[in-house]
């Protein structure tokens, strides 16, 4: 990661094109024909799972431009600003909708081949959250990865990924409910800030839904903001417009380099 952005952004912002790139956005999901059965039976060994290897080929890692990181109660609105950016700027975008999927059907033949009681109709408790705890690490691991690899992070602030901001002498307090907002955010602040020139380069990188909750259980964490720069929608306009000046003038430029800190 280089830099991080803080933006709020509204299904306003889009006008009478919003359907036009939810639809181009929609089209940017990661998909794969290969199922979570095939992919568990590929890597089972002497009844021992290769973790790693699974991890590498269903969670697969791509090098994207933008990281978004969101409340998946807002993943129409995303799809939206990622086929936005795409179209504008021509810069992949990386948001995890499709990876929570793949991570629920992993989860599911796990459970049913390692977690079932003998009835085979309930399962154990304490072997599903051994499951859960493996699949979530896989997932944590290349969300990270993916963090890692992209050169910008914008995180899209709303009253579904920030429910909760209360006032306090040093400034404002943000909360989310999110656990995996929480460990983005946390992944965030602590990653190293890598030099733009790292992203830049013409590397060759492998292309690498939130869990749903059946549950009422609400858990409130610190949503720490404070190294993403905040950014209000009204600057995406003066990006848009700062690019497609200088492109035509400046040539094959890429269009974060005119990204300034608002």
């Amino acid at each position: 990661m280089y830099k991080g952005f803080n933006i709020n952004i509204t299904k306003e912002f889009f006008e009478d094109e919003y359907n036009k790139y939810h639809t181009i956005g929609e089209k940017l999901k990661i998909n794969s024909e290969t199922t979570a059965y095939d992919i568990l039976n590929k890597y089972l060994m002497d009844d021992i799972i290769d973790g790693n290897k699974i991890e590498d080929e269903w969670f697969k890692k791509q090098r994207a431009d933008i990281f978004i990181s969101y409340s998946h109660n807002d993943v129409d609105l995303v799809k939206t600003f990622a086929g936005w950016i795409n179209k504008k700027f021509g810069l992949t975008v990386f948001f995890d909708e499709a990876l929570w999927g793949k991570a629920d059907d992993l989860l599911y033949e796990i459970d049913k081949k390692y977690c079932l009681n003998e009835d085979k109709s309930t399962y154990s408790y304490e072997k599903r959250n051994l499951s859960t705890s493996h699949v979530h690490s896989m997932l944590t691991v290349s969300i990270m990865k993916m963090i890692d690899l992209s050169e910008c992070i914008f995180f899209i602030n709303t009253e579904e990924s920030i429910p909760i901001t209360q006032k306090v002498i040093e400034g404002d307090k943000n909360y989310t409910m999110s656990p995996w907002l929480y460990q983005e955010l946390s992944i965030v602040n602590n990653i190293q800030i890598k030099e733009l020139k790292y992203y830049r380069r013409n590397l060759i990188l492998e292309n690498s839904k939130e869990i749903k909750s059946y549950q009422n259980l609400n858990v409130k964490y610190e949503a720490d903001l404070r190294k993403l720069i905040k950014l209000k929608q009204e600057y995406l306009i003066k990006w848009k417009n700062a690019f497609e000046v200088e492109k035509y003038s400046q040539g094959d430029k890429n269009a974060l380099d005119n990204f300034k800190n608002g």
